[in-house]
């Protein structure tokens, strides 16, 4: 490892600070959550999805200086398209990763799972990510599996991000309003 903490195996990953502030980019990127001892994993995808053209916001890379570190966190997933969790047993104990699969769950961003082992999740992680299908990774061959990341990635950052009705509460469809009007659901 280098100084900064970058593998000597790999390529340096070139920071490319961005305003993690919400914009009219919102979807713009995906939210890379991953635990420190994945770091490695995380810098590799990071760098094969900035190859294929995909933005990507990953920490401590894209904090910039001086900025509080969970404002940043929340708003980079705030703004961003997709959150991508590099599953593993570091990231299921991490509070941290739960905390950022909390936030763009609540913010009803994709969550997309890339599982490098066979650690059991939380409860808490069981009931964030039991909608979505993950991407297996425990073979440890993932370069092959790189490809359809991208694509997977691609395809939920294009996607319209949810946006909440007024005042922030989720109305079932069908739900009549005060002014009599019908809810048909999130456009």
């Amino acid at each position: 490892m280098t100084e900064d903490g970058t593998p000597t195996n790999s390529p340096p990953i070139e920071p490319k600070p961005m305003d993690a502030a919400p914009s009219s980019e919102a979807g713009a990127h995906v939210f890379i959550s991953y635990a420190s001892a994945d770091t490695a994993v995380a810098d590799k995808v990071c760098a094969a999805l900035e190859r294929a053209g995909v933005r990507c916001w990953i920490a401590p890379r894209d904090v910039m200086p001086g900025a509080l570190y969970a404002d940043a966190i929340v708003r980079a997933i705030s703004s961003a398209g997709a959150i991508l969790l590099i599953l593993s047993e570091s990231a299921v104990v991490s509070p941290h990763d739960g905390k950022e699969v909390e936030r763009g769950s609540s913010k009803r961003r994709p969550i997309l799972a890339l599982r490098i082992d066979a650690a059991p999740l939380t409860p808490a992680l069981e009931y964030f990510l039991s909608e979505s299908q993950w991407i297996d990774a425990r073979s440890g061959d993932l370069d092959a599996l790189l490809p359809r990341l991208i694509e997977a990635v691609r395809h939920l950052v294009a996607s319209p991000v949810a946006v909440l009705p007024p005042a922030g509460r989720i109305r079932p469809a069908g739900e009549i309003s005060a002014s009599g009007s019908v809810f048909r659901g999130a456009p």
